[in-house]
């Protein structure tokens, strides 16, 4: 016989009970689980950012990401771009990027059509400037005003005048009725002018200083046309010949004329004494450009021009594209943002001087370093060049014109002389020489000061035959020796198994000893005239030294018969490494070292993967040189925060455009190959649960 069970089995209530507060409880585990993933994804993966893309195309660079970091003012970025394509909007998801690595950085994106708010805040910014010119306005308008009702007064005696019956010169009564329409204009003018100056102030970023300039021109006619009458009626009225009659009626008419004359003058003295608002000015001109950018910050604004920001390939770049090159708007405005954003921040611009000889510039149009100057100034440094030996004048004879003084820092600005390759001794032109000296204790006097200096320098022919370099002299102090007297060579393979001495110098694994290279990575640089430099401790316990090129390969040897045409292997000058770059410092300043005359011109810097000028086409070949020289720029400002990878360098494009038969390879692979991946997995799974 079965035994019954105590057990009683739930109610149906119970049950629901149950199931209900178990499902609460899920629910509440859920939502807390949500929530806590949010607050974590909030506070600490709100920034982190995920960009696929080969050349990093949609992220900010090292450098960018490092002055966000270390920014101390509040900085507001607006874009005013009305027009659309996927450019400009790539362009703006990557100044979006700025707002989320740094919490000192407001981005946002408006219309130029509704951005009246934001034109108030700049109409706020310029008040103490313009408030002079606001009262400068109000004061011409009431003169103007004043000149009118005036004159007006005049209109009764120009008619008596002209009724006078002694009154016969035909001349006189022609200027009067002249005169008498002048007056007559005046009202008409002055609401023209009031009219026009009211449409003008209603406008978001008003015209301040064309209005103003406005009312003087009107000023300026009345007075003008003011003086002649008086001049000719008090000529007229002392007149012999003239009746006594109309000859006071000229006089009455002068006074009140000259009455008018002097209110438009002091009127007018009153407007020259209001000043310019030239900031205000040259703000509201750049914004006028379609489609701008504006940086602000409590300091200053600086405003970039949608078209500055993408690169545009010139002729000369496009007549070298091969058919079939994919040509982009490469987007360059990181480059420029952050400049901004650095020139902001800092308290006074850093100087960068380029020392240079013989007639080519440094800087400027077709300058050997333009590439390498372009790019500081857009970091906002005052780049200057100087030639102390002067030069000839572009397109005359004569002799060249006379060397201008160096240029002077501002009080506390930090100076850099970048002294490119001088001119070897020639006996046949000593003034040659002469300069380089003049150079050499310029600079050092300069060191001696605290100022910094690159030198850019190369083999010397010279040196065998007894020349000095005045350069050397300089240098060696800092526990530097160049040996300007050879060059490094090393044995290259060719295809056909010869061997040639190659003077170029690759480098693509930089030392990291040093905040200046460290930055650099795996990025391909190039050295191509290179010599030796030796480092010696020079007694001076304060000097440290940085290695940041040195030249490695097999079967390397430093020549000394630098006229050789053909240089060959020299086992008693060979090494398996030679310094080309250094870096030096002291309690009292820094310097860099460079042997080789060609590694930051344009000629390297602007090469790119279809030749010479082509890197804003395709990507620089050689991207670390011009990296190399600006971070020595900045080391040797002091400026470290600025070395990092700049956004110049992700714009190295490593994958070309695909072919069509790896199109068509893709496209079979998603539309058969997919499929049949799926299918095979399912029909695993289904063999695997039939042996189960």
């Amino acid at each position: 016989m079965a035994k019954s069970s105590n057990v009683k089995s739930e109610t149906q209530t119970q049950r629901r009970v149950k199931y209900g507060f178990n499902i609460t409880i899920a629910i509440v585990a859920a939502a807390a689980i949500v929530l806590i993933l949010n607050i974590i994804s909030y506070k600490y993966l709100d920034r982190v950012r995920l960009d696929t893309t080969q050349s990093r195309r949609y992220s900010l660079s090292d450098q960018t990401r490092k002055i966000l970091n270390n920014l101390e003012n509040d900085f507001r970025i607006v874009t005013l771009i009305s027009e659309s394509n996927s450019y400009i909007d790539n362009a703006k998801d990557l100044i979006e990027e700025y707002q989320y690595y740094s919490n000192k950085v407001e981005v946002e994106h408006m219309s130029p059509l509704a951005g009246k708010s934001f034109f108030n805040d700049l109409l706020k910014r310029f008040e103490n400037q313009l408030t002079a010119i606001r009262q400068g306005i109000d004061h011409g308008r009431k003169a103007v005003e004043e000149a009118e009702q005036l004159l007006t007064r005049q209109a009764p005696l120009i008619q008596a005048v002209l009724n006078d019956p002694q009154l016969v010169n035909e001349e006189h009564k022609l200027f009067l009725n002249q005169l008498t329409r002048f007056i007559g204009r005046m009202a008409q003018s002055r609401s023209d002018i009031s009219t026009v100056v009211d449409r003008s102030l209603e406008s978001v970023l008003p015209d301040f200083s064309g209005v103003l300039s406005q009312i003087r021109q009107e000023l300026d006619l009345i007075d003008k046309n003011i003086e002649v009458s008086v001049n000719n009626l008090n000529n007229w009225a002392s007149t012999a010949a003239m009746s006594p009659s109309v000859s006071n009626g000229f006089l009455k008419l002068k006074d009140g004329l000259q009455s008018v004359q002097d209110a438009v003058a002091n009127s007018h003295r009153i407007l020259n004494d209001v000043g310019n608002a030239d900031k205000y000015d040259d703000v509201r001109n750049q914004l006028r450009t379609p489609n701008t950018v504006v940086i602000s910050s409590p300091r200053d604004i600086r405003i970039i021009s949608l078209q500055e920001m993408f690169r545009q390939p010139n002729a000369e770049q496009l007549a070298q594209a091969q058919p079939g090159d994919l040509i982009d708007q490469a987007f360059v405005g990181e480059e420029k943002i952050t400049g901004a954003l650095v020139g902001l921040e800092l308290d006074k611009q850093p100087m960068v001087v380029f020392v240079y000889a013989g007639q080519q510039p440094a800087t400027g149009p077709g300058g050997d370093y333009a590439h390498v100057a372009q790019r500081l100034e857009t970091m906002n440094f005052d780049v200057r060049q100087w030639n102390p030996m002067g030069q000839n004048r572009p397109g005359f004879g004569g002799p060249p014109m006379p060397p201008q003084p160096a240029p002077e820092p501002a009080e506390d600005q930090r100076v850099i002389w970048i002294i490119t390759p001088m001119p070897p001794a020639n006996p046949m032109m000593p003034t040659a020489s002469a300069g380089t000296s003049q150079v050499a204790d310029m600079v050092k006097q300069k060191l001696d000061d605290g100022h910094t200096a690159m030198f850019i320098l190369g083999p010397n022919p010279g040196i065998a035959y007894g020349a000095q370099d005045p350069m050397v002299d300089v240098i060696e102090p800092w526990g530097i020796s160049p040996q300007l007297d050879r060059q490094i060579y090393y044995q290259e393979i060719l295809p056909d198994r010869r061997t040639t001495a190659s003077p170029n110098i690759m480098i693509d694994q930089w030392t990291g000893d040093s905040a200046i290279t460290t930055a650099l990575g795996t990025m391909r640089g190039v050295f191509p005239v290179t010599c030796p430099l030796i480092l010696t401790t020079s007694g001076n316990t304060s000097l440290d030294h940085w290695v940041l090129a040195s030249a490695t390969h097999r079967d390397m040897w430093a020549e000394t018969n630098l006229q050789s045409p053909n240089p060959k292997y020299n086992q008693s000058t060979a090494a398996n490494s030679f310094t080309i770059a250094v870096a030096a410092k002291t309690d009292k300043g820094r310097i860099v070292v460079v042997a080789d005359p060609f590694w930051a011109s344009n000629r390297v810097t602007m090469w790119g993967q279809l030749g010479p000028g082509t890197a804003p086409l395709t990507g620089a070949a050689f991207p670390a040189n011009a990296e190399l020289f600006l971070n020595s720029v900045y080391w040797l400002a002091d400026l470290e925060e600025l070395i990092a990878r700049s956004a110049r360098t992700q714009d190295i494009r490593r994958v070309g455009q695909m072919s069509q038969g790896g199109f068509v390879a893709i496209k079979v692979l998603l539309l058969v190959g997919l499929p049949l991946a799926a299918l095979a997995c399912g029909i695993g799974v289904w063999l695997r649960r039939r042996t189960v």
